[in-house]
C-alpha cells in the first residue's frame, strides 16, 4: 500500500467494519462511504455493495486489490472469522500480517486464521470531490 493515512476509524454499526478499515487507511471520511446493508440483508447484497465501495474508493484515487492469503508487505485489510459469531466475518487493519487496528469497540480482532487480504494502491482519481 502506498502512503496510508493511518487515522484509526471505529465502525459505527455491526456491518461496517470493512469501510472503517478503508476509511482508516485512505483518510476518506467514513460518513461519505456507501452505507452497508443491514446484517439480515448482507448475503443478498454483499457483491453489489462491494462493487459500489470499490468504485467509490477508485473515484477518490485508490485501487483496492484482493490477494486472498498472500500476506502483503505494509498495511492491508485482513478478513476472517468474527469473535462475535457474525457469519460473514470481520475486517481488521494489519501491517505485514499482524493486527494493528480492530475497528470494533471490543478490539478483539479475529477469532481464527486470516482468510484473505486486501491492500490499497494510490492512483490518480477520476474526479475530485467538491469542497
Amino acid at each position: 500500500m502506498s502512503e496510508p493515512c493511518l487515522s484509526w476509524v471505529d465502525q459505527r454499526g455491526d456491518s461496517d467494519c470493512w469501510i472503517a478499515c478503508l476509511s482508516s487507511l485512505t483518510g476518506i471520511d467514513i460518513a461519505l462511504f456507501p452505507q452497508p446493508p443491514a446484517l439480515d440483508r448482507w448475503k443478498a447484497e454483499a457483491v453489489e455493495y462491494g462493487n459500489r465501495v470499490r468504485r467509490f474508493v477508485q473515484q477518490r484515487g485508490w485501487l483496492l486489490m484482493h490477494v486472498w492469503r498472500f500476506v502483503p508487505t505494509g498495511y492491508a485489510i485482513a478478513g476472517g472469522p468474527s469473535p462475535r459469531g457474525i457469519e460473514d466475518g470481520h475486517a481488521v487493519v494489519v501491517r505485514n500480517g499482524e493486527l494493528v487496528h480492530d475497528p470494533h469497540p471490543s478490539r478483539s480482532g479475529l477469532s481464527g486464521p486470516i482468510e484473505d487480504y486486501e491492500f490499497l494502491i494510490r492512483i490518480h482519481p477520476k474526479y475530485e470531490e467538491e469542497p
